[in-house]
């Protein structure tokens, strides 16, 4: 499984193409986290608190690599489709189960990597700021980091999972803008506010998309051995 995520990888470019956009989204997240933090704001949007600071960093992140992560699954999996040369790759001697499996699993550790490691780079950058600036009077504690850094896995693991959900449509018609038209929108749904509230507030409802999302992914790939690929 690990040499056939190395192998596409290498054949899709995706150290050199896609990772150039993630390290600009995450210098764009970090920027726009530090100026609601530091730069004075109105006293409704300010944030004072770590706890604040971190829901507001993990929504930007999750937001930012949902949709970056519909991106890649359209370049390993939808593009191969609409342009033909999946049917090249399936003439290979390996599964197709395992060629489309690594090609998922790419996405979802994409997702959850860039998730973890933007919320942390992101947030060391606001500490280290806040030290000189003293913004932030709160003391942080370790049992504190503990539960930010919990949260963060959580949440990475639970949109890794969701992040799969766009496969669902844009295999329907192999149409790139719908993949990612989709992922769009379940990030707005996600990320809109309801009063005091967030969807993504509610650990089930976060749970549930992203066992859709593995759902889906599943589906993609249950019967491919015995599909004609059109």
């Amino acid at each position: 499984m690990l040499k056939l995520m190395a192998l596409e990888f290498r054949k899709h470019q995706v150290v050199d193409v896609l990772f150039k956009g993630v390290g600009l989204a995450m210098l764009i997240i970090i920027t726009f986290a530090c100026l609601l933090v530091f730069v004075d704001l109105e006293e409704s949007v300010s944030f004072n608190t770590y706890a604040d600071i971190s829901d507001m960093i993990l929504i930007f992140t999750k937001s930012t690599f949902l949709i970056f992560s519909s991106v890649l699954l359209c370049r390993l999996v939808i593009n191969e489709y609409k342009n033909g040369t999946i049917n090249q790759l399936f003439t290979y001697p390996v599964s197709r189960k395992k060629l489309m499996a690594a090609k998922l699993a790419m996405v979802f550790l994409f997702t959850f990597i860039t998730i973890v490691m933007t919320y942390v780079v992101t947030g060391a950058i606001v500490l280290g700021i806040n030290h000189y600036t003293g913004r932030i009077q709160e003391v942080l504690t370790g049992a504190m980091v503990m539960q930010y850094l919990l949260n963060l896995v959580i949440n990475a693991f639970w949109s890794a999972g969701m992040s799969l959900i766009p496969l669902f449509f844009g295999m329907r018609h192999k149409s790139v803008p719908a993949t990612i038209v989709s992922s769009v929108f379940i990030t707005i749904i996600l990320s809109s506010d309801f009063g005091s509230f967030q969807l993504s507030d509610f650990v089930m409802v976060s749970v549930g998309f992203a066992v859709i999302g593995v759902g889906f992914a599943y589906m993609a790939i249950r019967n491919i051995e015995n599909k004609d690929i059109v």
